[in-house]
């Protein structure tokens, strides 16, 4: 098994226990530890897409589908980075976990 498989396995995984603890109503969506895998499997998926599409030759494709492949990877990195990262930000210092003198450009 390539080391990127198991990568993506350990991380599915991982998902896949969070959502039972969700429905089992043992952790919530809001949880730090479920954010942040959120944030690390669309990140991860997204650096696959675009190494994958633009650096393996697959016939039949054309550079248009490539184009559109990239751009959901891209879709996933925004919505990891935009979306999730300031949710986990929140919640970082909600717990006091990081000081509230932090701050970024986009919060």
């Amino acid at each position: 098994m390539k080391a990127y498989v198991a990568f993506f396995v350990m991380l599915k995984l991982a998902i896949m226990i969070q959502f039972i603890l969700i429905l089992s109503n043992k952790q919530t969506t809001d949880s730090r530890v479920y954010i942040f895998t959120e944030i690390l499997f669309k990140t991860a998926l997204f650096l696959f897409i675009e190494i994958f599409i633009f650096h393996q030759l697959i016939e039949g494709l054309a550079f248009e589908d490539k184009l559109i492949i990239s751009f959901a990877g891209g879709l996933l990195f925004y919505d990891a980075w935009i979306n999730d990262f300031p949710k986990l930000i929140q919640q970082l210092k909600k717990h006091g976990n990081i000081p509230e003198t932090f701050h970024m450009i986009w919060f």
